[in-house]
């Protein structure tokens, strides 16, 4: 299950870095067209806000999978090891309870927004939320995973 995950997180990171590089191109292909062809390409800003949410989720996921979580080592350090271990883990675990939590309202929200449309083009507005799930999804999958390691190591 290891290997399956890893590529899984390197997939994922192949497609948030194409997804960046799409962005990129997009809004400078939308200040061309605007600056020197006096054209509005409308519809580049909800395609650019689908785009950016995804990088953001998919990043996110691969982040956390990975551990490379925010840390208050300012007060950890100061604890005793096995108090830092213990707090080591009670972290990990409440990303992970977060990351469950948001995965069960996304996906509901995905539900309720499947049926909507977006303003400037013929798309559910459910391609824009779905990366939510998808996202806290990849997270979990890292997180089982590598979840032990990261206590052993005293992350």
């Amino acid at each position: 299950m290891k290997t399956l995950v890893h590529r899984l997180l390197r997939i994922t990171e192949l497609v948030g870095a194409l997804l960046v590089l799409m962005l990129i191109i997009l809004l400078f292909s939308n200040i061309v067209a605007r600056e020197l062809l006096s054209i509005s390409l409308v519809w580049t800003n909800e395609v650019s806000l689908i785009l950016f949410a995804w990088a953001i989720f998919l990043g996110a996921a691969v982040a956390f999978a990975r551990g490379a979580r925010i840390r208050f080592t300012f007060l950890v350090d100061r604890l005793a090891p096995q108090t830092r271990e213990l707090s080591n883990i009670l972290t990990t675990w409440a990303g992970a309870l977060v990351l469950i939590v948001l995965f069960v309202i996304s996906v509901k929200l995905v539900q309720m927004s499947w049926n909507q449309q977006l303003t400037s083009i013929p798309v559910s507005v459910g391609w824009h939320i779905v990366c939510l799930p998808v996202g806290t999804a990849v997270a979990l999958l890292g997180w089982l995973a590598n979840g032990p390691l990261w206590w052993k190591k005293g992350a």
